[in-house]
């Protein structure tokens, strides 16, 4: 009969005929709980509307979960030391710092022969920012720096550094109209580079593969070890050196006023030294000294060949105080 299970037990037949026994008595109710007492919390979102508004619960499919928006503008907030994004080296991504910015403009090339003109009132940090400006690669152009009449002084207290400049001609120089040798005390330098505060080098030469020009100069060193007035290091292409004074404040130290070192072709001419240690000194390097003199306070040595040093003489030279001439370890003056 309906409703009845496959035993043949009618479910129907219980006292009363419309309850059965769960808690020991035929009739007595099931119980309910009557609150959320001790059950898991469902949070406020399980009684929210689905919807796009305050308070309101998105749906699975909601479209803003998925469209395209751009982020809210905060790039100040990564240079400004909120939250800075790290500058990038040779090893590690980040931010291009000036520095390298400064470098990577410098990439280009020359496209004309260029004139950079300097002044007398110039640090010596002014005239390196100018050199650092220019292109390294020359483009078969000539690139002058043209010091203009006057002392440069109490500003240069630190050396100026020619890059590794290829495939042109650097010129160092000043008055153009300085055009015989000069005799220090009677016809002086009208441009005079004195870095005799300073502690280093004047002009420092860096692997320079361009042909490399200084000219009409007086250049003033301090009594430091090792201060050059031209320090010549790795330079590849011809260096001519012509019409120059170079003195240093003593020779006590080290002092030096042309220092070749690893350079292929270095020729002076017509110049003086005066007061250095060596006056004009070849390191590895095939250096050729024609008509060159001392004046003042002679140099303890006139000219100096070591490290396998080559110096090729013709005319005047500048005598030493103590020798002429210093020769060592393989180095040659002939």
């Amino acid at each position: 009969m309906p409703g009845q299970l496959i035993d043949g037990i009618d479910p129907m037949a219980v006292t009363g005929g419309n309850a059965h026994d769960h808690d020991g008595g035929d009739g007595a109710a099931v119980p309910y709980a009557t609150g959320l007492s001790g059950q898991p919390t469902l949070g406020t979102a399980a009684a929210a509307d689905i919807g796009t508004g305050a308070g309101d619960v998105a749906a699975g499919d909601d479209s803003r979960l998925s469209d395209d928006r751009d982020p809210t503008a905060h790039a100040s907030n990564h240079t400004d030391g909120t939250d800075d994004i790290q500058d990038a080296t040779a090893s590690a991504k980040g931010l291009m710092t000036a520095a390298y910015a400064a470098k990577l403009d410098a990439v280009g090339a020359l496209t004309t022969d260029t004139t950079v003109n300097l002044t007398y009132d110039m640090t010596a940090a002014q005239i390196q920012a100018l050199i650092d400006a220019q292109p390294l690669n020359l483009g078969g152009y000539t690139l002058t720096f043209q010091f203009g009449d006057g002392t440069y002084n109490s500003t240069m207290t630190a050396r100026l550094t020619l890059p590794p400049f290829y495939a042109g001609t650097v010129v160092l120089q000043g008055n153009t109209g300085d055009t015989t040798p000069y005799e220090p005390g009677t016809t002086d330098p009208a441009v005079i580079l004195d870095m005799s505060a300073g502690t280093t080098d004047c002009i420092y030469a860096f692997r320079v593969a361009a042909r490399l020009l200084v000219q009409n100069l007086w250049i003033k060193t301090a009594d430091a070890s090792y201060a050059m007035a031209l320090d010549l290091s790795g330079c590849s292409g011809q260096v001519v050196i012509k019409n120059v004074v170079l003195e240093a404040a003593g020779q006590v130290n080290v002092t030096i006023g042309i220092g070749a070192y690893s350079c292929n072709a270095v020729s002076v001419y017509t110049s003086f030294v005066s007061n250095q240690y060596l006056g004009i000194s070849s390191q590895t390097s095939r250096l050729f000294s024609n008509g060159n003199d001392d004046y003042g306070t002679a140099p303890k040595y006139g000219l100096q060949a070591g490290s396998a040093g080559v110096v090729g003489k013709t005319g005047t030279q500048p005598a030493g105080g103590t020798n002429n001439e210093l020769v060592e370890s393989g180095g040659e003056i002939r």
